[in-house]
């Protein structure tokens, strides 16, 4: 009998595992033009999040805590250099604002590349 509960169990978490899968649409991880960009889900952070590579090196995180698609924090990495930029309701640095116009144009991008694959 309890095996019977928990084979039923299983079977219909199977049957909703893939609708709890699906696929972020800005999940990706490759090149566009000369950058090196990825992008998904953080699950130490619990973030939306973009990592943008330059081919000078330069690395920048982009990470949207709230899922609103509006950055609250950058991380620049430049050789051994690592800064850090937040925004809030009443504040946004101006390296926030340059890296939100960044991400919503790679957002764009990768939204358009993963709808090509996906047809």
């Amino acid at each position: 009998m309890l095996w019977k509960k928990f084979l039923s169990l299983i079977a219909g978490g199977i049957l909703f595992l893939p609708v709890g899968c699906s696929k972020n649409p800005y999940e990706f991880n490759g090149m566009i033009k000369d950058v090196r960009v990825e992008s998904g889900i953080t699950l130490a952070d619990r973030a939306n999040f973009m990592r943008i590579r330059d081919p000078d090196g330069t690395m920048t995180t982009c990470l949207d805590y709230n899922w609103d698609l509006k950055l609250d924090c950058i991380k620049v990495f430049r050789g051994e250099e690592e800064k850090e930029y937040y925004s809030s309701i009443l504040l946004s640095s101006p390296q926030v604002e340059e890296a939100q116009k960044i991400f919503d144009n790679y957002r764009q991008e990768i939204g358009r590349a993963n709808f090509v694959t996906l047809q």
